[in-house]
This record gives structure tokens, sequence and C-alpha cells, in this order.
């Protein structure tokens, strides 16, 4: 562009390079405009070209990249889904049920049923069963209730009744199943659904960052980066936020360094912080300076951060202008809000959930508890006016799970977050995090109330607030560990606008739009077969863009790293029989598994439990001798 007359004359040789965007009046790279939500750039474009009719090209080049349109064969519209409507579900009801009467609602993120008969053949016969009407089943299915159980009172003891139970769960498998089939049969009706669907959850192209170059200016010399490095630090540099999913070993806190550093050296970042594992603190700061020899940085464990120490470090890096901060998870967790910041983080909340706390009907009271309840757990953690510390902590808050003791942590509200003035935080090995308070009454599916990932979430609203959008990179080998609501999880941290535009009104919405319950019949702990209900992903393409949308997911496989062969080519197991004493042994746990069971929660100390029971049947498998030392002498060392 040198040498160029004009502006006019500058712009024409960028040609192609570069397009005007309407929307943020401004060039912008190719690839920065041709990807992301392709759709409502297409819209935008179009309502401009009447008024400059030079963005005709924009208008071209748009719809060359605009994904095609994904068909019914590809989309499995679900009760309770986002981009399927009140006045649908209420239609399908009406035809299903042959009932006029009765009317769909969806508020404050709840959806009700109300009207129509529940008693007559299609609502009890066709359609539901006598225990749980049709109406009952719809509703469960919008809202993803519990599974439908059915029980009985025997001997003034309540039990369920499994042969109900299951009649009731297939009848509810059937509405689901008819809904979905339902949706296509009006052809105006599946394109309108169609096109919800493609607009909300099919307009993304990816931007792919293989060819960005990068000069890397203060990188020690010595360093040769790997290739699949480069395109993780310029998603760093170039998204608001970002996640590193990399195999152990492929560099990935070499590239979290780089990458912040960068962003500091071209202005978008003034202060970052990262946040690491306890035992890694003084390896991540010498890679960090082996990187950055003149860097100036400064590091905290949770020694550091007690008492005057807090005060002292919080002082000097508000005070000072490091390159990085760098402090320990416990130590980052130290550092509370001030009690705007935590009123500020429970409006949010709120408003995710669409609850307003004056709020007096049906459609939100349930919410409006579930909200009230984490407003009182988090007081407990946070507000020193909330009353005795009772050092309880439902770190991971499941029914049967034992409460583990911590204290509240320390509140001085003259020194807090937002005093320190980070505007970027970097969470290494964030599948520490992955257990963010999701509630579900949904086996399995809820995560509970775990005081380090709320304390992040706080961290991360604070700093948007503050700053923006450009928050934070998350870096992990295992971006999911071992519950699906974690992909819900991390788009809530590191991309919560999207959930809004989507229209996921809490977790619900969204399990409804990409994930279904199955049931099946599974083997228990006590050997005996029963009636369980598992999540399965549906609509996973969409799924899979979101997530690529924010995270650079690279395995050995994908770059190439040679591994040994496995002898035979794959894996072989090679069953060791058990002397007869371990099978005779193993035969009095499902005994003891169904006493534990039936004792419920009311136990007293001594008393057997289900975590005890198949915690002994694991180690007898290993070694009988680990739960009846009589067995044998222990082998000699050598």
């Amino acid at each position: 562009l040198l040498g160029a007359a004009s502006d006019d004359e500058a712009r024409t040789r960028l040609g192609d390079l570069v397009y005007h965007d309407p929307a943020e009046d401004r060039l912008v790279p190719a690839a920065q405009y041709l990807s992301g939500d392709v759709r409502e750039k297409l819209r935008q474009a179009e309502a401009a070209v009447a008024a400059d009719p030079a963005l005709e090209r924009n208008v071209t080049a748009l719809q060359a990249v605009i994904p095609p349109d994904a068909g019914p064969a590809e989309i499995s519209p679900r009760l309770g889904a986002v981009f399927i409507t009140p006045e649908e579900v209420e239609q399908f009801l009406r035809e299903t049920l042959i009932d006029e009467s009765i009317t769909v609602k969806f508020d404050g993120g709840k959806w009700e049923v109300s009207g129509g008969s529940r008693h007559s053949v299609a609502a009890t016969i066709t359609w539901g069963t006598e225990d749980r009407n049709a109406l009952e089943l719809a509703e469960n299915l919008l809202n993803r209730g519990a599974p439908v159980e059915i029980t009985r009172t025997v001997d003034e003891k309540t039990v369920v009744d499994q042969e109900a139970t299951l009649a009731t769960r297939e009848k509810q498998a059937e509405l689901s199943d008819r809904f979905a089939g339902w949706v296509w049969e009006d052809l105006d009706r599946a394109r309108e659904v169609c096109r919800r669907f493609n607009d909300t959850f099919n307009a993304t192209v990816l931007r792919s960052y293989d060819d960005v170059r990068l000069s890397l200016p203060g990188l020690n010399k010595d360093i040769n980066l790997f290739w699949w490095q480069y395109p993780a630090i310029a998603r760093m540099i170039y998204e608001p936020t970002a996640g590193l999913g990399h195999d152990m070993g492929l560099g990935k806190t070499l590239a979290q360094i780089i990458g912040v550093m960068e962003q500091k050296r071209l202005g978008l970042i003034r202060k970052p912080i990262f946040v690491v594992k306890n035992h890694l603190l003084e390896q991540f700061r010498d890679e960090f300076l082996w990187a950055y020899p003149q860097a100036r940085v400064m590091c905290a464990d949770s020694d550091d951060l007690k008492g005057d120490g807090r005060r002292n470090f919080i002082a000097r890096a508000a005070a000072e202008n490091p390159d990085a901060i760098i402090m320990t998870q416990r130590g980052f967790e130290t550092i509370p809000l001030t009690r705007e910041g935590h009123e500020a983080y429970l409006a949010y909340m709120k408003e995710m959930f669409q609850v307003q706390a004056e709020a007096d009907t049906d459609s939100v009271k349930d919410q409006v508890t579930m909200l009230t309840e984490f407003e009182e757990k988090l007081r407990a953690y946070f507000d020193p006016d909330a009353g005795p510390d009772t050092g309880e902590d439902d770190d991971q808050e499941q029914p049967g799970t034992a409460k583990k003791k911590r204290k509240r942590t320390e509140q001085d509200p003259g020194l807090c977050w937002e005093q320190l003035g980070a505007d970027y935080i970097v969470i290494d090995e964030s599948q520490d995090f992955n257990n963010l308070w999701v509630p579900s009454p949904e086996p399995g599916m809820a995560i509970g109330f775990v005081h380090r990932s709320i304390d992040l979430e706080m961290k991360l609203h604070a700093t948007r607030g503050r700053y923006g959008n450009r928050v934070a990179t998350f870096a992990t080998g295992t971006a999911v560990t071992n519950k699906i609501p974690q992909f819900y999880v991390l788009m809530r941290y590191l991309d919560p606008e999207r959930l809004r535009k989507a229209g996921f009104v809490g977790y619900a919405p969204w399990a409804a739009t990409f994930t279904e319950p199955e049931q099946r019949l599974e083997m228990k702990a006590n050997g005996k077969f029963g009636l369980v209900t598992r999540m399965r992903l549906i609509n996973v393409q969409q799924l899979l863009v979101d997530l690529h949308r924010i995270w650079d997911f690279k395995d050995a496989d994908d770059v190439g790293v040679p591994r040994p062969a496995i002898r035979g080519g794959k894996p072989e197991l090679r069953g060791n029989p058990g002397p007869p004493e371990l099978y005779a042994w193993q035969a009095t746990l499902p005994e003891r598994y169904d006493k534990a069971r039936a004792g419920g929660r009311h136990k007293e100390k001594g008393d057997d439990t289900v975590v005890a029971v198949l915690g002994d049947g694991f180690r007898a498998g290993q070694d009988l001798r680990l739960v009846r030392p009589s067995h044998g002498e222990w082998p000699s060392p050598p």
C-alpha cells in the first residue's frame, strides 16, 4: 500500500482481502468478515446495499460461503427445543389428543400446559396412562423434568411400581417420537422450523487460522514453535475468548504465554493473570521467563495471599504494570469480589434464567426457589453478614454425598478482585473448573454448588462488565470430563452471549435442543438389571460448530506425533481367574448393597453405605487381602 495516492486507491489495491462491514462501519479482513454468523451479516449487507451499492460485493461473497441449509433428515426436533414455538406445541397436542381447549405457554424459562381433558381416552390410554396423562407427560418433556416414576403404598411403605413406570415411560417416548414426525407433516410448518433452525444453529462459518503469519517479537530466538501452535496463538489474538484443547505434551503452555504476550504487545489487554495448578507455579514461571527472559512477572501462591500478604500483593499488582501475574488456583480463589460484584452476578443469574424476583406466577415459582437456594449458598461463602459460619461446604452437592469442610472465604472489602485491575484470565488445566452449577432434575445431569467454579464465573462476569468481552483463555487436554452438561458449561464460561442469542434460558432448553433421554436396562452394582435413564446427544453437528467457534482441538493423531505400536494392533483383554474365596466373598455384596440402599440417607455411625460396598468390591477384585487381611501373607519385598 506504500505509495498509494489516496484512500480509495489503497482500498482498490486491497481488493478482496478486506470488506467494509456495515454493522461496524469499518474495513475488516476477509477471513474475519466471511466467517462467524454469516447469515446475519448477509441480512445486514442486503439491508445496507440500497444506500451503498458498493456493498453488493459483500452480498455476493457472503452468499458464496453460506452453509447449505439443513433439512428434516439432519434436524432432530424435540419438545422443549428452542427452535420450537409454544404455538407449534399447542397445535401438536390439540391435534394429537383431539382437544381444542389445550393451551401451551412458555414464560420465565418454564413451559406450562393447561386446559384440556385429562381423562380422555387419548390422554390416558393412547398417549398416556391412568397414572400420568399425556398432558403431564408432555409438560415433563418440555421442561426436561425428572424421569417419570410411578409409586404405590404397600404395607405403609412407598415402593416403585416398575411395570407401571415402564409403561408410562414408553408412552412418553411414543409421544416424543410422534412430535418428531408430526413437525414435518405440514410443508409450511416444516419450512418454518427448518428456517429457524438454520438461522440459529446453521449460520456459522468457522474461521481458519492455519495460514496466519506471526512475527512474535521478543520471543526467545532459540524457541522453534510447532506448526499447530501458531493457529492456537492466532486464535487467542483474534478472538475475545479462546479454548486450547490440546493433548498433553503438545505445547499448550507455551502457546498460552505467547498468546498473552502478543495481546499485551498489541494493546488488546493490559494486565493478564495466569491461574495454574498449585504444584505447577514455579514450573510455569520458569517456562514464561524462558520464553520471554526480559518479562516482568509477579507470582503468588495461597500463602502469599493470606492476611496482610494479600493486601500487599494486590496493592503491588494494582500499582505496578507487570507483563503477567501468575498465581495458583487456591490463591486465585482467595481473592474475593466486592459486595457490588456479588449482587451484579446474582442479577446476571436471574436474567439468564429470566426470573423476576417479584414474579408470583406458577410458571416461575420453581426457578425462583432454585435461585433463592443458590443465592443463600453464595452468601454463605461471601457475605460477611450472612450469619455464623458453620464451616460446611457442599463442594459437589449430590444426594448421598458427604459434605466437605471449608471455612468461608475471608472477606476484605477494601482489597478485592476489582481493585486488582486484571483484565484477562488464563486458566491452565481448565477441566478443574468444569463443575459449574447446573440445576437439572434429570438423573446424573445436575452439577452442584462448587465454590471454585462459581468464583471463576463471577470474576469472568465482573471482568466483562469492566473491560468488555475479551476476557479469557482456557487450556486443557480434557475439555469435557464426564458429564454432558459440561458442554453447556464451556459455553457459559466463554460465550454466554451466544447462549443468550440462541434463546437458551438456563440449562433445560439447551438440553432439549442437544440431548434426549433414552431408557435402558442395565446391570446395577448388585448384579441385578434395572431400568435407567441415559442421555444421548442429538443435533451433534451444530453443537460441535458452536464449540469449534471458540476451541482449538488438537490430539496427538491430528499433529502426527509418533506413538509406539500396540502389540497385535489393538488392546487385548485378558481375564485372570480369582480364587474360590473371592467368589464366595463377592456373593455377600448384593445383600450388603440392598441393605445399604434400603437405609437411605438416615444412617448411624458405622452403618454400611453404597459407596463402601462398591469400594470393597473394587478392592477385592485387585487383591482379596485388601478387604480380608486374614486371607494370606503379603509377599516379601524384593
